[in-house]
């Protein structure tokens, strides 16, 4: 008998044990806030203080709410301004602009969110008796590039370039290193929460709930703008098309295995408002990237032997349309006739027919020749962090919001070569094409036809990413990065066994 409550009391110790932790940490909180709305006369920081308490204690009681809040702050919430919208012709536009991503006294919102989520976390596990965190199959390639991310920080402050005239710049390495570190945290935060189909299924409503406001913002701007939209370069920030193009992906797949209703519908809804939001925001990459993963979709829904003869059907009759399409407007000019968007996007990469996309394409292949020539210094180990690649030919000047124009590069795949070496930049595509693999694998064995949706989302996201990220700056976005560590960790986390019969909360 004695033996048998053993256990149950135990449990109940670490339980009081750990609500006693978070109401000694709301006390504090709540102290703080005293002395700021009586003492300092700083009421916004009493508010900062009341958040914060609540926040804790939603963490402490919910920790999958921190991923939640992580992943809906990336959709949603832009890292920069859209410099365009900025005061155009004196018109109040919504902007999805927050200080969420910004520094204060070194450390970033999302900084303090993921760190006290896998504090709380690591402390709530050890005291119910469980590991601190749950590794999955994707630990060892994650790891490593993490372990190679900050060798370049190493490597950066200690490297001798004598061709180079700057010297290592500090703001600089953090400003290269902290988005990427990102991806192993949310990759641990994911894979450990994630437990059962319900936290699941309600990430995914938080993805569509995110990116289905973005595209209103997005709307909303168009309706204000009219046919001025077409006059500016972007309506929103340039990741946002890759994450509302994810959207239709979702859509096809939500349809393919008949997810629940409510949430067709909400994805039926939003699809028109998908399509004007692609066009208005005219990113040439997205739609390449989308028609990448719709491709991928395609390939992946082929392994399902219920759905092949449909599926290949689908994509005949798919494919002749697009034939058409593509005929019809190849020599269209987008200006004239927004449909057009699309193909000019792909016609674009090798004719681009408009100034801005002449010297768009002009600057990164000079940025490339660039990059090669500092890869041929350091090939091996890289250049590090905080040290500017060489301009072997002299770039044109940068406006002044991309501060880091010197050390970062539009073509992110190849930053991380010319940063990390050839060691570094086989362990990121060991980490990437891990998660690609296990995401396949793990589709065609998955049952729940909820759950192979979203591993099938996963691996499109992905490969939308890396396309997006050859193109532009997609693995220093620290939104980008926070996305791509919980895609990750969702595709590890659905390759337990034990999630495909495990619904509860």
């Amino acid at each position: 008998m004695i033996a048998s409550g053993w256990p149950a009391a135990r449990a109940l110790q670490r339980d009081q044990f750990l609500r006693g932790l978070v109401l000694a940490a709301a006390a504090l909180v709540v102290a703080l806030g005293t002395v700021a709305l009586l003492w300092l006369g700083r009421p916004l920081l009493a508010l900062l203080c009341t958040g914060g308490l609540a926040g804790l204690l939603v963490l402490a009681r919910w920790p999958v709410a921190g991923l939640y809040t992580l992943t809906g702050s990336a959709l949603l919430i832009d890292q920069y301004r859209v410099i365009d919208l900025e005061g155009y012709m004196g018109a109040r536009l919504p902007s999805g602009y927050l200080p969420f991503w910004q520094t204060f006294g070194g450390v970033t919102m999302a900084d303090a969110i993921v760190v006290i989520s896998l504090a709380l976390l690591v402390v709530q596990r050890l005291h119910r008796g469980a590991a601190p965190l749950v590794a999955g199959p994707l630990l060892a390639p994650v790891g490593l590039f993490s372990v190679a991310v900050l060798f370049g920080v190493w490597r950066g402050i200690t490297l001798v370039d004598l061709v180079s005239p700057a010297p290592f710049s500090a703001r600089a390495a953090v400003a290269e290193a902290r988005a990427l570190l990102y991806l192993p945290l949310l990759y641990l935060l994911a894979v450990t929460v994630l437990d059962t189909r319900a936290r699941v299924h309600g990430l995914l409503w938080v993805m569509i709930a995110a990116t289905g406001l973005k595209a209103l913002q997005t709307l909303w701007v168009v309706s204000r703008l009219g046919a001025g939209v077409f006059d500016i370069n972007e309506v929103a920030t340039h990741e946002d098309s890759i994450y509302i193009g994810a959207l239709v992906v979702l859509a096809l797949v939500a349809a393919v295995y008949r997810l629940p209703v409510t949430m067709r519908h909400a994805l039926l809804a939003l699809l028109p408002v998908v399509a004007v939001a692609l066009v208005a925001n005219h990113r040439r990459i997205s739609f390449i990237a989308l028609g990448a993963a719709l491709a991928v979709a395609g390939l992946m829904l082929l392994a399902d032997r219920g759905l092949r003869r449909s599926v290949v059907l689908a994509v005949a009759v798919v494919g002749l349309a697009l034939t058409v399409y593509a005929a019809t407007f190849w020599h269209t000019s987008p200006a004239k006739n927004p449909a057009a968007w699309p193909v000019y996007a792909v016609r674009s990469v090798t004719d681009p027919r408009t100034e801005r996309d002449v010297n768009s394409n002009l600057f990164r292949v000079m940025e490339n020749v660039n990059l090669a020539r500092t890869v041929d210094r350091a090939p091996w180990l890289g250049s590090g962090f905080g040290r500017q690649y060489l301009r072997w030919i002299e770039q044109p000047l940068l406006d002044a919001s991309f501060t880091y124009w010197r050390y970062i590069s539009h073509n992110s795949i190849y930053w991380v070569w010319v940063k990390l070496g050839a060691v570094g930049f086989v362990l990121f595509w060991y980490a990437i094409g891990g998660a690609l693999a296990l995401g396949a694998s793990t589709f065609r064995r998955l049952h729940h036809p909820e759950l192979k949706a979203v591993a099938l989302v996963a691996c499109a996201f992905i490969v939308m990413q890396m396309l997006y990220s050859y193109a532009d700056l997609g693995l220093t976005s620290a939104r980008n990065m926070v996305l791509l560590g919980s895609w990750m960790g969702v595709i590890a986390a659905l390759s337990q066994p034990a999630i495909d019969g495990k619904a509860g909360a």
